[in-house]
């Protein structure tokens, strides 16, 4: 196992570098595709939302995985990265497997729990596939963590749904209220 990610997302990175390096929906499989047929790199991965760009890749052992992932961007964006390298991050080895389930699972979101990241992750690990990008370990890694962020307990019961005051409360906040009015029109003191 010879992991590595490197990534920008809303914590690292304004919309207008995240912008520039997006990964278009339509190009995802010919820059996955790309991204397996260089020398070094077994298996990979991009990642391309509107709040996240992620490529990572399980590259053969001995190889550094790092300079083969700055060059697929170099030739992908077409551009001198030293611009954005202060947004980047990188993850490697076990960071790695612990980054994908978090992201996965949505734990890593702008908004925490949101519902589209596990959709998106879902089709990029799709388009890796169907283009023969994950045949090893950091597939069955995606595989598990899609599971894991899938998984839903069936027989716990959904939040709050019976949740209600018991009737101290309300007695305690009659009483407050009668207590002290509130009004916009009170004078100030």
């Amino acid at each position: 196992m010879n992991l590595v990610l490197v990534g920008i997302n809303h914590r690292t990175a304004p919309v207008e570098v995240r912008e520039r390096m997006n990964i278009q929906e339509s190009r995802l499989p010919v820059a996955v595709s790309n991204l397996v047929r260089r020398d070094g790199i077994a298996e990979g991965l991009i990642l391309s939302t509107c709040n996240r760009v992620e490529v990572t890749a399980n590259a053969e052992e001995g190889a550094d995985g790092e300079p083969l992932l700055r060059q697929f961007l170099l030739d992908y964006h077409h551009c001198d990265l030293s611009p954005w390298e202060p947004y980047f991050y990188w993850r490697r080895q076990e960071e790695v497997v612990r980054h994908l389930f978090r992201v996965a699972s949505s734990l890593d979101s702008m908004i925490l729990g949101e519902p589209q990241i596990l959709g998106q992750v879902k089709r990029s690990y799709a388009v890796a596939r169907e283009v023969g990008a994950l045949s090893g370990v950091l597939g069955e890694v995606v595989n598990q963590a899609l599971g894991v962020a899938g998984a839903r307990p069936r027989s716990a019961p959904p939040p709050f749904r019976s949740l209600t005051r018991p009737s101290s409360w309300r007695r305690k906040s009659s009483a407050v209220s009668r207590a002290r009015p509130c009004s916009s029109s009170a004078p100030a003191r």
